[in-house]
């Protein structure tokens, strides 16, 4: 866990920053409009490719064999 927080802290230090730079590069209202248009795009984009890998009924008896392998 302590490396999870070693990694997450620091990048989302870096996208902050990123984010204000971008605020600050393009200058007020705007910029902050730009930002909110950036961070729609990415969210739609990531909801977008999680979708494209679906768990189906035919892949039930994989999954729980896994799972039951995993318990020992």
């Amino acid at each position: 866990m302590a490396t999870a927080w070693v990694f997450t802290l620091p990048s989302a230090g870096l996208v902050g920053a990123g984010a204000c730079g971008l605020a600050h590069g393009v200058g007020g209202t705007v910029g902050v409009v730009v930002d909110l248009i950036v961070l729609a795009a990415l969210s739609a984009l990531i909801y977008w490719r999680s979708r494209g890998s679906k768990l189906t009924r035919a892949q039930q008896p994989l999954i729980t064999r896994a799972a039951r392998d995993r318990r020992g």
